[in-house]
């Protein structure tokens, strides 16, 4: 599968400057994660640059893998850069597909303490909240756009019970009742990290970005 190059889809017209112009407007939030788990890299943090390099309107924030500092360190972007789109990105590992996850559960269970020690086992994150919270993002139009371009991509309805979950949780939580699309995608390994894990699947850098680049499109499109 080719990449078309930018500049190709003919003649600017005065809509499409306008819809450009309303598109710029917008603005993305896109987070990624520390590597964890005795790993060295980790696939949502390292595309980030390669995101911001390509979306003037996105800025980036990578989060601790810990319960309570990513959501506080979370907490701080949403109000210090108030997004239109929140993408938060997360790793994982033996995952063939880009995970559009559907839905946050109130509940952690840690099968590996987090990288501050934390390992909180069986319990809510919030004592009052609803059992779920559900992407606002319009994960149809992700999905279809994906497979049209023969890019590996899926509708996850388990974003697992450790700190993905717990952020994608708490950020659906703070974010209802305002008008921000926001949710969870989850990143195959990338090549690098398989190599020492026989059977385990893994997406190139390139194929990562390239489908997160076509989320992002996507999003602002739909505003």
């Amino acid at each position: 599968q080719k990449r078309a190059r930018a500049g190709e889809g003919g003649t600017r017209t005065p809509e499409h400057s306008r819809v450009q112009g309303q598109v710029a407007s917008v603005k993305v939030l896109v987070t990624g994660f520390k590597p964890f788990g005795g790993e060295t890299v980790n696939p949502s943090s390292t595309v980030l640059p390669y995101l911001q390099a390509r979306f003037p309107q996105i800025h980036t924030r990578v989060l601790p893998v810990e319960f309570e500092r990513s959501w506080f360190e979370l907490q701080f972007e949403l109000e210090r850069y108030t997004p239109d789109v929140v993408l938060c990105l997360g790793e994982a590992g033996g995952r063939s597909s880009i995970s559009l996850e559907h839905a946050a559960l109130n509940w952690a269970d840690a099968r590996i303490p987090d990288n501050s020690g934390q390992r909180p086992r069986d319990v809510k994150l919030l004592e009052f909240g609803p059992n779920a919270l559900f992407s606002t993002l319009p994960l149809r139009a992700l999905e279809s756009r994906l497979k049209s371009l023969e890019l590996p991509v899926e509708i996850s309805y388990s974003a697992g019970t450790y700190v993905c979950n717990a952020l994608f949780y708490r950020l659906l939580d703070a974010l209802e009742g305002h008008n921000v699309r926001a949710g969870f995608i989850h990143l195959p390994y990338l090549p690098e990290q398989t190599q020492n894990k026989p059977g385990k699947p893994g997406l190139t850098l390139e194929h990562t970005v390239w489908a997160l680049e076509e989320v992002v499109k996507t999003c602002l499109e739909l505003g």
